[in-house]
């Protein structure tokens, strides 16, 4: 839990690089699945892959999904959400945010990281692309 709090500014930081932003609360995710479809599903529908970070995170209330990039990205996220729903890669999504304020976008990740909930042995219970970066400034 420590851990957590102590690295969400840091998330919070690299996912405010950006300038459109959107937060989901995802029922039922499998988070490595729903990721790597988003890439393939930007891919698909822009010819390129455009720039953008993706963290999740598990709570009480299910898995909070956030992605920042450019106008583009945020255009296709509603599309994206049903085909993954569709999919059955996840249950419901409710928007908990959605614009371009960047403390905001803060004060809503620190709710969720207040909600954390540690998953069983050896289960992620966060990740994205935005902690990768975060492992890669540490090393």
């Amino acid at each position: 839990m420590k851990r957590i709090k102590e690295r969400s500014l840091a998330y919070i930081q690299l996912l405010q690089q950006h300038t459109h932003y959107t937060l989901y609360n995802i029922t039922s995710m499998k988070p490595i699945i729903v990721t790597r479809l988003l890439r393939r599903y930007l891919v698909e529908h822009l010819g390129i892959r455009p720039e953008y970070k993706v963290f999740w995170l598990s709570t009480t209330n299910g898995t909070l999904f956030c992605v920042s990039g450019d106008l583009t990205v945020f255009r296709m996220l509603p599309d994206f959400i049903d085909r993954a729903i569709t999919l059955q890669h996840c249950t419901s999504a409710d928007v908990l945010y959605a614009g371009r304020g960047k403390s905001m976008l803060g004060r809503v990740i620190e709710d969720g990281v207040n909600e954390y909930l540690p998953r069983g042995y050896h289960q992620r219970a966060f990740g994205g692309s935005a902690t990768n970066t975060i492992k890669e400034q540490e090393a």
